[in-house]
């Protein structure tokens, strides 16, 4: 049902009509009585509105605000101009206009072998690709650490000194006694992470992959093996 005829509302429930209307009023929100900052006349100001709102709303009182505390002080514009003189571009890029010469020095700056991530040339695309093609051992030993680590094994140990004992073993699988790269040499665990095994380098011997899958859960220690066979040599 509609008001009955000759109904009006009161400049209270006016009020409380247009707040809601425009927002400002949320469910179960707290009303706090404010003072603007530069007109110093008491608002409202709901729920978490109390630690944003500093004035009463009215447009000169926010541009007298903004002017008043978000200015920059004259010592940080000259900073900011000496350091815009010394890039070569000036203020252009603060919104004012500077010479197409100061334009064309900043953007000079920027291209070809004047750019710190300049590659020759090279698309970032073939020389990630290139990367990658050089450094294959690298990132497998980096996503079986990460997945060791995840596991939550004790002990780890770095890639140099996977490195190191590769070229103790002059990079030969200890099993089939095979060398780089005629196999690619993997991480096997003498004790197996699965029977509570460490990830320290000491427990750490290099292995190819049919190798590596051949031993699987058992405890075989081929170092000590090798060790012998290096002594009586």
């Amino acid at each position: 049902m509609g008001r009955p005829r000759g109904f009006h509302y009161t400049e209270e429930e006016k009020r409380r009509i247009g707040d809601r209307n425009r927002g400002k009023i949320y469910k179960n929100s707290h009303v706090t009585i404010l003072n603007c900052a530069i007109c110093e006349k008491p608002f409202r100001a709901y729920g978490a509105q109390v630690k944003t709102l500093k004035t009463c709303g009215s447009p000169d009182c926010k541009l007298e605000y903004r002017h008043r505390f978000y200015r920059f002080s004259d010592e940080r514009k000259v900073r900011q101009s000496r350091l815009a003189k010394s890039l070569g571009y000036g203020l252009w890029m603060k919104g004012k206009k500077g010479t197409p010469r100061q334009a064309q020095v900043a953007r000079d700056r920027w291209l070809g072998s004047g750019n710190p991530r300049w590659r020759g040339g090279v698309p970032r695309s073939v020389t990630r690709a290139n990367w990658i093609a050089r450094n294959r051992d690298r990132l497998r030993f980096y996503d079986k650490r990460r997945r060791i680590r995840r596991a939550g094994a004790a002990g780890h140990h770095s890639y140099d000194d996977w490195l190191a004992l590769k070229e103790l073993f002059k990079h030969q699988c200890l099993r089939c006694r095979r060398f780089e790269p005629e196999v690619d040499l993997t991480e096997d665990h003498i004790e197996p992470l699965s029977q509570g095994g460490s990830n320290l380098i000491e427990n750490i011997q290099p292995l190819c992959l049919p190798c590596n899958m051949w031993k699987y859960t058992r405890t075989i220690d081929y170092t000590a093996i090798a060790f012998t066979t290096l002594v009586a040599a």
